[in-house]
């Protein structure tokens, strides 16, 4: 397990070198995007993209007003090159064409729509700007300091984790009518895939392979070069895809497995990441073109494989990105409609995160919708969860001064666990707590649900792995 050397940042420093060429390419995507905005010849479009430059600029104040204490694992910096890539970047075209259509506000013209968009990234700049203010004008709050033993006969215990899993993966495709079945219920109507699925809070458990290779990963560093480790990510992929069709499912946990690397070689290796981006649209269109294929289908056969080949899969992927950006961007339609034609939801949809952690059958009433349910069943008119972001769903629950709220408590949230982080990193287990944390942690219910699920899971691999920990006090 790597050491700190003194005076070294344990988020990983990033070098001046690289922070210029960031902020090179940071000025360089926004001058692109804004040839391409005043070439529409637009009010509407010039409006969208000034605010998304407001947006941007906020954003990128981590990286622009960067510290020594900083680095790429620091949470403010993550951040801000997380949502870079996994926002904006997807975003572009809209940023540049403004959103001609949205598929849960069919009558709304593109004009309405680009108010929309400005008005969503207004409030996200808003938002950001306040969660920085908090972290660093709120008091420091003492951590606890955990130590765990470092642990022993690793190898037999991620054995153990894989039989877990693989037989929590069999028991789950049982439940669902065998494992054609489990696969082919992705082409089911969202009513009866709900109707099967609910309820079924064994896919938790499924998790645990995913999580325990990254606790190997970083206790150690050299399996990153066994065939067996990959042979065991290979496992975890498949377990993961075939139990929930998710493609997120699969791709993020091979994010998490990089920023672990990154945090044991102290440095960005780029030709690693590029090739990980790389993969990451290329699966998410091969698994998604195999998706489709099921929607007509009774039983598996050749045909669902058809037409999955390397170019197709990176054209699909391409498109995915863009569409689930934009035309079903899930946070619009919330600042379209409330509180005008929907009330406010004055705290219902956080009160379904405060009960996520606590099974259904204790409670003595029944769980509250979460936002994404809420969404799709008032927005879409669907069973189906659809995400709003954090923006919208603190719109919806407070109006603006919920948006302010939210995010200066995510500020509180985030100073703590970056000191946290900075005491206990060296403790085993303590970086995929951390990852975890850094990847999945947000105050809306698809992604808070997510970390809930994720850091439990790491808990229970890291006390299995190492044993109970020593509680040395508060720092």
């Amino acid at each position: 397990m790597r050491g700190e050397a003194p005076g070294r940042s344990p988020f990983t420093s990033i070098s001046p070198q690289l922070r210029r060429l960031i902020l090179l390419g940071f000025f360089g995507y926004l001058s692109f995007v804004g040839v391409g905005a005043f070439l529409q010849f637009r009010a509407d479009v010039y409006l969208v993209y000034a605010a998304f430059c407001f947006r941007m600029l906020v954003l990128f104040l981590p990286i622009i007003f960067y510290k020594r204490e900083y680095g790429i694992l620091h949470p403010l910096v993550f951040r801000t090159l997380w949502a870079f890539v996994n926002v904006s970047l997807r975003q572009t075209p809209m940023y540049i064409f403004g959103l001609p259509f949205h598929n849960a506000l069919p009558n709304y013209s593109s004009q309405q729509l680009n108010m929309l968009v400005a008005y969503h990234e207004l409030l996200s700049g808003l938002g950001l700007l306040v969660l920085y203010i908090s972290f660093h004008i709120t008091p420091k709050l003492k951590v606890p300091v955990i130590e765990f033993k470092k642990p022993s006969f690793l190898f037999v215990k991620m054995c153990i984790i894989a039989l877990f899993a693989l037989s929590s993966f069999y028991i789950w495709a049982q439940a669902l009518g065998g494992f054609e079945r489990m696969l082919l219920i992705r082409g089911e109507s969202a009513i009866d895939r709900h109707s099967e699925v609910s309820g079924r809070h064994l896919v938790v458990f499924l998790l645990s392979l995913q999580l325990g290779v990254m606790f190997w990963l970083s206790q150690r560093p050299k399996v990153i070069r066994n065939p067996v480790f990959w042979g065991f990510v290979a496992i975890a992929s498949i377990i993961s895809f075939g139990s929930t069709g998710s493609r997120s499912a699969v791709l993020y946990p091979l994010i998490l497995l990089l920023l672990i690397h990154i945090w044991q070689i102290g440095k960005i290796p780029v030709v690693k990441s590029a090739a990980l981006v790389i993969l990451c649209v290329f699966m998410v269109g091969a698994l998604g073109l195999f998706r489709v294929s099921t929607w007509s289908s009774r039983v598996l056969t050749e045909e669902n494989f058809q037409g999955i080949d390397i170019v197709s899969s990176f054209t699909y992927g391409i498109e995915e990105f863009k569409n689930r950006a934009t035309a079903n961007h899930g946070g619009l339609p919330v600042l379209a409609k409330v509180p005008n034609e929907h009330p406010l939801l004055l705290g219902k949809s956080y009160l379904a995160l405060a009960t996520a952690p606590i099974p259904s059958a204790i409670l003595p009433f029944s769980k509250p919708l979460s936002s994404g349910r809420l969404n799709g069943t008032i927005m879409y008119g669907s069973l189906a969860g659809i995400p709003t972001g954090t923006v919208s769903e603190a719109y919806w629950n407070f109006h603006i001064v919920g948006v302010i709220f939210i995010y200066f408590i995510t500020g509180v949230i985030y100073k703590w666990m970056a000191r946290f982080y900075t005491v206990n990193n060296r403790s085993p287990g303590m970086i995929v707590v951390y990852v975890v944390f850094l990847f999945y942690f947000a105050l809306n219910g698809t992604d808070f649900f997510r970390y809930v699920q994720g850091t439990g899971m790491t808990i229970a691999i890291v006390l299995f792995c190492c044993g109970m920990p020593r509680l040395r006090g508060f720092r």
